[in-house]
């Protein structure tokens, strides 16, 4: 069986699916599976195949460029991320994290809404078997689009190698929240600093930094941190790199998570390989991937965030009880399970 694998989000700092590509590449490295991967950059490559694809223009190289390489390269199977090209020498697989461009269309530019709603149905539909990350999207894509239960496959992240470890030594940096995302309405970190507000009225200042790059809310946030007058609180950190950020998880108190919607939730899962208690929405896939091993909440609830940020910072024991319970549901995950799992759904794709 030869596979290629659209790899072209590497290098491109597309945040989730960049690190879907490259955490499913080290699966099957690990697990001996060699791919043809198709990419604007070289990267590692393991035991796979890198290729240059090009151009960078989407509606030239999906229906174009893709067919060309399949038939050059004499594949068995296509696997792409969201959107597989109309016509193609081989069979597909394709893998769709969420649906929130259907299913929040608000949050969508109309330009990219609009592409989405129209390609990822047909490639659903096209695609001879498809991979989420989460029984949650698997439902959502059987509820909105009628897609045959046993057509999809489910094969669950990991967190990122860099972030993999738990760190031997901390770098203390006194007590604070985390939070790590995009700041973006469905990211609800707007929630939190509400709540945060609440607490310094009651007496109980609590520090929050927030790492992510500035999405287009990131104005109204900070206004928002203005208006409430927390801007000796809360920091803004924008991006930061890996190991800077492995730091940040280890030496929190807290990562706090409050996002509306996600297709499955990383940034939970690789604070907890630090020990980091965590406080999440109880929304979407995000019970399916923590488990028992955070504290959920409503997420737009703020009296909800209050009461949860309350029981964590005013208890050592809860704090220690939440850092052994994320230590061992973290073990859950790995990059080699989400690489067999997938592998399964090429075979098949393949029957």
């Amino acid at each position: 069986m030869r596979v290629g694998f659209d790899a072209h989000m590497v290098g491109q700092h597309e945040t989730g699916n960049e690190t879907y590509a490259l955490g499913l590449l080290s699966g099957l490295d690990a697990a001996g599976f060699p791919v043809d991967a198709y990419a604007f950059t070289r990267t590692p490559a393991g035991i796979h195949r890198f290729h240059r694809t090009g151009p960078r223009q989407s509606y030239l190289r999906i229906p174009i460029t893709n067919p060309l390489l399949a038939a050059r390269d004499k594949l068995d199977l296509f696997h792409a991320t969201y959107v597989i090209p109309p016509v193609m020498p081989c069979a597909c697989v394709v893998t769709v994290h969420d649906i929130t461009y259907a299913l929040f269309p608000d949050w969508f530019a109309p330009r990219v809404r609009g592409m989405l709603q129209i390609m990822v149905p047909l490639a659903l539909r096209h695609a001879a078997r498809i991979v989420t990350i989460s029984e949650h999207t698997k439902g959502d894509l059987i509820t909105h689009y009628g897609i045959d239960p046993g057509k999809i496959a489910v094969s669950y992240l990991a967190p990122r190698p860099a972030f993999a470890d738990r760190l031997a030594s901390i770098r203390s940096e006194g007590p604070f929240l985390l939070y790590v995302g995009n700041v973006e309405p469905r990211k609800n970190v707007e929630t939190v600093i509400r709540a945060l507000a609440v607490l310094r009225d009651r007496k109980l200042e609590v520090p929050l930094k927030i790492v992510g790059k500035p999405g287009y809310h990131y104005e109204v946030t900070v206004r928002l941190v203005q208006s409430l007058r927390l801007s000796h609180l809360i920091t803004f950190l924008g991006y930061v790199p890996d190991d800077r950020l492995r730091q940040l998880y280890a030496s929190c108190t807290a990562l706090v998570h409050p996002a509306l919607y996600e297709g499955f939730g990383l940034t939970p899962l690789e604070a907890m390989v630090q020990g980091t208690p965590v406080i999440a929405a109880a929304t979407s896939s995000v019970p399916e991937v923590v488990g028992n091993a955070a504290i959920l909440v409503e997420p737009e609830s703020i009296e909800a965030w209050i009461e949860a940020l309350e029981r964590l910072l005013g208890s050592a024991e809860e704090r220690e009880r939440l850092s052994r319970l994320g230590l061992e549901r973290v073990k859950s995950f790995s990059w080699r399970r989400c690489a067999e799992q997938t592998i399964q759904a090429y075979r098949e794709a393949l029957r």
